[in-house]
């Protein structure tokens, strides 16, 4: 079987996907130790979270079924202290 790609032409600065950055995410909450900004792009929450200081997660999660949390993540560590 052979698959033909076929280009899709747009305007000069239109983009056919969704997407989002830091800078124009819709939510920002703002925590003691940590930023998160969110969008939601097709059915996906879409965040960005600066960590402002180290802190532990652990006693959160604690309360959580199998003391994680149950939701798929992707992500990248884009610097690190």
């Amino acid at each position: 079987m052979v698959h033909h790609i076929h280009p899709v032409i747009h305007q000069q600065g239109e983009c056919p996907w969704a997407k989002v950055s830091r800078e124009t995410a819709e939510k920002v909450d703002e925590f003691p130790v940590a930023v998160d900004r969110s969008s939601d792009l097709d059915g996906y929450t879409v965040n960005f979270v600066s960590i402002l200081e180290t802190h532990d997660l652990a006693p959160m999660l604690k309360v959580l079924p199998g003391e994680h949390c149950s939701c798929p993540h992707w992500g990248t560590c884009s610097r690190a202290a």
